[in-house]
């Protein structure tokens, strides 16, 4: 029934929200200028073209680093802009890998949330990844202007079908490992995020195939979505289409 007098939700208002939902969760790649040019709301939400973006995902040569106990702050330069600031908060697991492998004059792939603090805009990373094949920087400047015309378009005409969810999605690199912090994972969380990492579909692990093949490791569905909200909330993965199908940020 539609909404009525007791309070029921239509299902095209149920459907808006959950398109509205995953608005925000999608990986968008981009560039410093579009971080820096993309309009902040006074709720924190950051927009480029009427599309808000939480996660996203850019490459650059790192032009600096200060190192604290806590983490370390990188500036990022993709010479689009001004560098951007990149605050990437460190366990004793890759406090390390950090430190040895993300070096000044070193290209990185960086994925994490857009923030702004003080009215300084920064990216909170989940991933500070050196790039070791340079034809990653091509693709991700390709990626970043199908992206762009893809939500001009949407934005010009008005609407967004589940399907284009994934507009802001990039295909899988080849060279996705296992994140450092896994090696802290439980058995269940480790296996989970393998079977999503390895998933080749294009919408990202369905739920429903993961709760199939995880009944080879006796890994029951409540665990399975246990799992898949721990690795949420810790920024390993994020929703695609709808809130059942994942992919991983380590594919970035």
């Amino acid at each position: 029934m539609a909404g009525g007098a007791g309070g029921f939700s239509s299902p095209m208002e149920g459907t808006e929200k959950r398109r509205a939902a995953n608005k925000s969760q999608s990986l968008m790649p981009v560039t410093v200028a579009q971080l820096n040019d993309a309009r902040h709301d006074d709720d924190g939400s950051f927009f480029v073209n009427e599309r808000e973006m939480n996660h996203v995902t850019f490459v650059g040569v790192i032009r600096s680093i200060v190192d604290t106990s806590t983490h370390i702050v990188y500036q990022v330069d993709d010479m689009t802009g001004p560098f951007m600031t990149v605050r990437r908060f460190i366990q004793d697991s890759d406090e390390q890998s950090l430190r040895s492998e993300c070096r000044e004059g070193i290209y990185v792939r960086v994925t994490g949330h857009l923030r702004a603090f003080q009215e300084q805009r920064c990216v909170v990373a989940f991933t500070v990844s050196p790039i070791t094949d340079f034809n990653e920087l091509t693709f991700h400047l390709l990626e970043v202007i199908h992206s762009h015309l893809r939500l001009q378009k949407m934005a010009a005409s008005g609407g967004m079908s589940m399907n284009d969810t994934m507009g802001g999605m990039m295909v899988k690199s080849e060279s996705a490992a296992m994140p450092q912090a896994a090696q802290h994972f439980s058995s269940h969380q480790q296996h989970v995020l393998n079977a999503i990492i390895a998933c080749r579909d294009s919408q990202g692990a369905n739920i429903h195939d993961l709760f199939r093949s995880m009944k080879m490791h006796n890994i029951g569905e409540d665990a399975v979505r246990n799992a898949v909200d721990f690795l949420s909330q810790e920024g390993h993965i994020y929703s695609t289409i709808d809130d059942d199908h994942y992919k991983s940020t380590e594919e970035y």
